[in-house]
């Protein structure tokens, strides 16, 4: 594999059994320079997060992401190869697919659709997008408890401080175009499988054809004493990262857990006043400090927090070691 240079643009040009293809050079997830990946069997595997593109078609076959790849015209002659692509296609990095558009669109609120989805994160809006690009051309109805339309939520952990317009994984005139209608702030709270009926924590009802449930997780709440504190937090929400960036200016914080998001936090934030890492360990044997890029980091097992006074909390921890910190 190599990355070419190709007028406005440039283009990853691959060699596979004596054969030339010539793709999208980037990653349409997150951005990956192709060429470090990885080429095996037909595909070009990212880098970064692991997507496959078939480098026939470009097409995306396994995720994560919603986009695949543009191709472009590759011709030999005299031992030469020539690529040819449109200035469009270069600078875009990214190709959806063709979809069907909804023939029997709603009128309203209506009660009835062929094909409900209980959740609108990745999985929920794959199934919808899937849908139409295999041709299904009937009502789909996808259902979320956020007020927003479906976002990428692992950013939120890498950008605190973004907004749901950046991290939409479809712009509101997507959804427009295709027929795939999203009802926000929206609570199933029983499904009745003998009827095929869904409803809803306002009394509204929805009858439906096909169900599919993907409604994710919730981030996992401390287990000690005083985790309803009112500066303990956790991330679910672009509100919720966005409160964290504005409480957490200027103060100290505590973060539980010492896994792969807390790495890359602490990563991208060397110049953040302290913060002390602690590890809900059920085995404590030692007790270690480390100072690196300002972050104080202690394998302890988390037993009690106390409030103090507002804002200000403090937490008692095995071998009676005491933190005094603004935000959880």
């Amino acid at each position: 594999m190599r990355e070419v240079e190709l007028g406005w643009g440039k283009v990853l040009l691959v060699k596979d059994g004596g054969e030339f293809h010539a793709l999208g050079h980037k990653c349409p997830h997150y951005g990956a320079p192709l060429v470090k990946g990885v080429l095996s069997r037909g595909r070009v595997r990212c880098p970064w997060h692991g997507a496959c593109f078939n480098i026939s078609t470009g097409d995306l076959e396994d995720f994560p992401g919603l986009d695949s790849l543009h191709k472009f015209q590759v011709k030999i002659e005299k031992e030469k190869v020539y690529v040819r692509a449109s200035k469009q296609a270069l600078q875009m990095q990214r190709r959806t697919k063709m979809m069907a558009k909804c023939i029997s669109p709603s009128a309203g609120h209506s009660g009835s659709t062929n094909v409900l989805i209980v959740g609108a994160g990745a999985a929920g809006l794959v199934c919808a997008e899937t849908l139409r690009q295999e041709g299904f051309s009937d009502r789909i109805v996808l259902c979320t408890l956020d007020r927003h339309l479906p976002y990428d939520r692992p950013k939120l952990s890498k950008s605190l401080d973004a907004q749901p317009e950046q991290l939409a994984l479809r712009p509101k005139e997507f959804f427009r175009a295709y027929g795939i209608e999203v009802l926000t702030e929206a609570q199933v709270v029983t499904v009745d499988v003998r009827n095929k009926k869904a409803v809803f924590k306002d009394g509204f009802k929805l009858e439906y054809s096909k169900l599919l449930l993907a409604p994710g997780s919730s981030p996992k709440t401390l287990s000690c004493k005083g985790k309803e504190v009112e500066n303990v937090f956790t991330i679910r929400t672009p509100e919720d990262a966005n409160r964290v960036v504005r409480l957490a200016r200027g103060r100290n914080a505590v973060v539980v857990g010492a896994g792969f998001l807390v790495a890359f936090y602490q990563l991208r934030h060397s110049t953040s006043p302290f913060l002390w890492f602690l590890t809900q360990s059920c085995v404590l044997r030692s007790i270690f400090l480390r100072n690196t890029n300002g972050f104080k980091y202690f394998k302890l097992s988390l037993r009690l927090i106390l409030l103090l006074r507002p804002c200000m909390s403090q937490v008692l921890e095995d071998k009676s070691k005491v933190a005094k910190r603004n935000l959880w």
